[in-house]
């Protein structure tokens, strides 16, 4: 009965001691849940916590429950008093199995081990965390400096592009300006050449005819065809460098049978070149012609002028003509001296007691140049030589010009030929009339 007391109370011993324990082991697990819950509250911790503290939290519920293996069954009582009093029976050991606290004091101590080892991992990655954020505003303080340096050399670029621009306005506005200034001129030019043509410089001549301008296309047309002769420059200064036979040589030849007519003058002039070419310029620009004469000028450049003149011419044969020359002269400066090229063409009208009235029209291409002329020394001689050349071409495609006799093609020729010389001549006294009233003043 002693040794039954005795058992009991053993039993009752260790169960105390397990039910500590089981506290204990519950404390411990509600404060390592504790620990797991603020580590899952401050991290997203993964789901192996998750299935821990869900396990946990099975074990907490099965703990709850009265613990029927704290005490003995009655069975297990006997059993174990009948061990105790008959010890002889069964002297084999058995082997205690492991406590169930013990195992999991085990299991709490690995898992805390792993709550370490866990807390440990979440701040070596909060710290590598914060490492590339820093990397990151690193990159993008460069991102942003590099995308401030495009912009900045866009910008240069823009303001070099507008420089550039503005440069090309104020020259195009200088452009527009200038063709302004010519539109204004050619226009002033027009009126000036309408008022002339219908004011006081329009003569009336003979049977009421005007002296009329030509418009600006056909002075154009000539201006063209005068500038393919300018060959002729340099043969005209390659003829003037034949030995001279006399001061003045004056010759007129026919060049063929359609009655183009050539006339050449060959002279020496006791002037200086300068002397001649400003007078006789002066005198076609200012429109200063032998009297008789009627003329027209209109400037179309510095160097050419558009000339208009009527001048009206008695033969010997008492046949009146009246001559209506249109042109285009042109002033060159050359290496061997001054030169004039004239192109221009004739409406001829004939008052004949033979013949009546017919009219004619010619084509004329003039070259006339100038040099000092030099004495065997080599010395200047104040001493000018001058060839001009002058050549009339029938021109039967002009809408003026009308047929007449063949019988009187002879007589034709006589005419123009007579007339022109004798214009010719009239000019060059006049012009070297105007030379010495120069020198005597």
């Amino acid at each position: 009965m002693g040794q039954g007391r005795l058992g009991e109370v053993r039993a009752q011993t260790v169960a105390i001691v397990e039910e500590r324990r089981r506290r204990e082991a519950q404390h411990e697990n509600a404060v390592l849940k504790e620990q797991l819950r603020n580590c899952l509250r401050k991290r997203a911790c993964d789901d192996l916590l998750e299935s821990f503290l869900h396990d946990m939290d099975t074990l907490d519920h099965c703990l709850s429950k009265p613990a029927t293996s704290n005490l003995l069954s009655a069975s297990k009582k006997r059993k174990q008093e009948a061990l105790a009093a008959h010890p002889s029976q069964n002297r084999t050991e058995v082997k205690k199995k492991q406590p169930s606290w013990l195992k999991r004091k085990q299991e709490l101590e690995a898992l805390r081990q792993q709550t370490q080892a866990m807390e440990t991992r979440v701040v070596y990655l909060e710290m590598k965390q914060s490492s590339p954020n820093k990397n990151l505003n690193a990159f993008n303080v460069q991102k942003a400096k590099s995308s401030a340096l495009v912009e900045k050399q866009r910008c240069i670029a823009a303001q070099n592009e507008n420089m550039q621009l503005r440069a090309m306005l104020q020259f195009y506005t200088r452009q527009y300006e200038a063709f302004q200034m010519a539109i204004a001129s050619g226009e002033y030019q027009l009126k000036e050449l309408q008022s002339i043509t219908s004011g006081a410089l329009r003569v009336e001549m003979g049977a009421g005819r005007q002296l009329r301008a030509c418009g600006t296309q056909v002075f154009d047309m000539m201006e063209r065809r005068l500038d393919t002769r300018f060959h002729e420059l340099e043969y005209a200064y390659r003829a003037m460098q034949q030995p001279m036979i006399s001061t003045d040589t004056e010759t007129i030849q026919t060049r063929n049978e359609r009655g183009a007519v050539e006339f050449t003058r060959l002279e020496l002039l006791p002037f200086e070149e300068e002397a001649i070419s400003s007078t006789m310029w002066s005198f076609i620009e200012e429109g200063r012609f032998p009297d008789g004469e009627q003329s027209i000028v209109s400037r179309r450049s510095d160097d050419i002028l558009a000339v208009n003149t009527r001048v009206a011419v008695q033969i010997d044969c008492g046949s009146m003509v009246t001559i209506d020359t249109h042109g285009v002269v042109k002033r060159f400066m050359t290496g061997e001296g001054y030169a004039v090229l004239v192109e221009g063409y004739s409406e001829w009208t004939v008052d004949s007691p033979a013949s009546g009235m017919w009219h004619h029209t010619t084509r004329e291409g003039g070259c006339f140049v100038m040099r000092d002329y030099s004495v065997e020394s080599g010395t200047s001689s104040g001493i000018c030589q001058a060839r001009s050349l002058l050549c009339l071409y029938p021109d039967e495609n002009y809408d003026t010009t009308q047929s007449y006799p063949r019988s009187e093609e002879n007589s034709i020729r006589e005419v123009v030929i007579s007339s022109y010389s004798q214009l010719i001549k009239s000019r060059h006294q006049f012009v070297q009339n105007a030379l010495f009233d120069t020198i005597r003043s």
